[in-house]
């Protein structure tokens, strides 16, 4: 997906800006109602924040989740948001569940039976380009998400899956001596505290 950066576009509008003072005044007069169309383009068909690349998930008693990325025009970082429902009916308000200094994405999700959550993303460094994955827990009983938990360092690919009773596994890629290894980790949902990544894979 194309995301836009406004903080860039306002700065080549200002570059245009002070070209044009310096033009005769018909082609002046050109550049200010060419300035004028650029900022209104700008400000009604791109706001600060774009939202997308939402997920879903839901249970065999209704209870449901929707996550998506948070994107930040003018940081160009961007953060994991979630909303829940016990019956689709009516929806909590959207809430950050990711850090918000860096850009996380690649969110996964699963719900079980008694409506806990578990959502994974990667979170990736804007400088050193680290990527980590991180998980966050939606405790259906007190109705609140868990601080995020740090899972492992990963190679971008991972995969998360729960079961009916709770019972979470996530499996990742990790760079160790040179070659890529599969881990794998475990939780329950609803609750934190990982278990120590295994190697799995020769």
């Amino acid at each position: 997906m194309f995301l836009f950066d406004k903080k860039k576009y306002l700065d080549i509008i200002r570059i245009i800006f002070n070209f044009g003072e310096n033009m005769p005044n018909c082609h002046h007069l050109f550049y200010k109602f060419l300035i004028f169309f650029l900022v209104i383009c700008a400000e009604r068909s791109y706001a600060d924040t774009i939202n997308y690349d939402s997920r879903i998930a839901i249970n065999p008693n209704g209870n449901r989740v929707c996550v998506w990325q948070s994107y930040d025009t003018i940081s160009n970082l961007s953060r994991i948001e979630a909303a829940y429902s016990v019956n689709g009916t009516t929806w909590s308000a959207a809430q950050p569940i990711s850090q918000t200094n860096l850009i996380c994405d690649n969110e996964k999700l699963d719900i079980d039976d008694q409506g806990n959550v578990v959502v994974a993303w990667l979170a990736s460094d804007p400088i050193t380009g680290v990527s980590e994955i991180y998980a966050a827990m939606y405790n259906a009983l007190s109705s609140s998400w868990s601080v995020y938990e740090f899972i492992g360092t990963s190679g971008a690919v991972f995969n998360l899956k729960t079961n009916g009773n709770g019972a979470v596994i996530l499996s990742f890629e990790a760079l160790e001596s040179g070659s890529y290894v599969v881990k794998v980790t475990r939780a329950t949902c609803g609750t934190t505290g990982w278990a120590a990544p295994i190697t799995v894979s020769p």
